[in-house]
């Protein structure tokens, strides 16, 4: 089979389209074979090495963490899937080896959620980094009816996601987001959406003081500090993008930082809330497996509206 392997860190020229062994599901395994694979800012910072320190990496590896395809094979113990469903996942195991930037993978059970039916294989593949980093950071951040959420980023994968999850959660939701995109962030569910331009130590323009009973980070630098002044006495920070933000300190427990897990009765939530209407996803822009690296080259120019996925027919 086909596969995107890296074989040393760098930058896009290290994705390599190989030819490599057919993966062999394992005990509580299946065998996908792989349709769509998200593209998502972690897998080309993981290519350049910058999470070489916080993750095991195993030279060469393929990397990718979002996936939907279908079942082609089960191994001893494999029994929730037949062969043919379609399903989706996010396949982060604890080390950097064996990732969806290939035709097929082997995927724990525990990884594994049916897809959307109303979903295509690329929307599907879309979904799973984004929608479980958002609902567990909100979460998190103990979000329920009635809180007020201001996403910073609001127009990305994640955070478009978070905006609408905050929304399904009983939230009412604000976002801040480029100019340019805020009438899509308001499609979203956002109630107003802000321009982080302009963004000082004493806030973001027009959001005002103590408003938001969680302040939602999917951005970090200069908004995530100019953000400090629109969280309530009391309120709960959550961010994916920085543990101890400066300025934030004296949240303690209530600055939550948080690296997603796979979670297949989460994505069983996350399907449902996509057939019935109340998530959607938006396709910034879709590549063959053997473009991958003008896939990454798009990601790291940081201004995607949505999400970026790779296709394998």
């Amino acid at each position: 089979m086909k596969a995107i392997q890296v074989h040393a860190f760098g930058g896009n020229d290290a994705l390599v389209l190989d030819e490599v062994e057919n993966p062999v599901a394992g005990e509580g395994e299946y065998v996908v074979r792989i349709r769509a694979a998200g593209v998502n800012p972690v897998d080309w910072k993981i290519v350049r090495g910058y999470l070489s320190k916080g993750f095991p990496h195993a030279l060469p590896f393929v990397p990718g963490w979002d996936l939907a395809g279908e079942i082609v094979a089960r191994g001893h113990g494999a029994r929730r899937f037949a062969v043919g469903e379609r399903v989706y996942a996010y396949l982060r195991r604890p080390s950097v080896e064996k990732g969806t930037y290939a035709e097929m993978q082997a995927v724990p059970e525990a990884y594994l959620a049916r897809m959307p039916a109303k979903a295509s294989f690329e929307e599907a593949a879309s979904l799973p980094l984004v929608t479980l980093t958002s609902l567990q950071c909100l979460r998190a951040a103990g979000v329920k009816p009635g809180s007020r959420v201001l996403v910073l980023g609001a127009s990305g994968g994640t955070g478009s996601a978070a905006v609408q999850l905050a929304k399904i959660l009983g939230a009412e939701v604000e976002g801040v987001a480029s100019a340019k995109n805020h009438a899509f962030v308001q499609g979203l569910g956002a109630a107003a959406v802000w321009d982080y331009a302009g963004a000082t130590p004493e806030g973001i323009p027009g959001v005002g003081v103590g408003r938001f009973d969680v302040v939602y980070d999917c951005i970090g630098g200069d908004t995530l500090r100019a953000a400090r002044t629109a969280l309530r006495e009391g309120g709960h920070a959550v961010s994916i993008t920085t543990r101890t933000p400066p300025g934030w300190e004296d949240l303690g427990e209530r600055f939550h930082y948080v690296f997603v897990e796979p979670h297949s009765a989460q994505l069983d939530e996350i399907a449902r809330w996509y057939d019935e209407g109340r998530l959607t996803t938006h396709l910034d822009a879709t590549f063959p497996l053997a473009q991958a690296a003008e896939a990454h080259a798009l990601s790291e120019k940081g201004r995607t509206r949505g999400k970026i996925v790779l296709t394998m027919g």
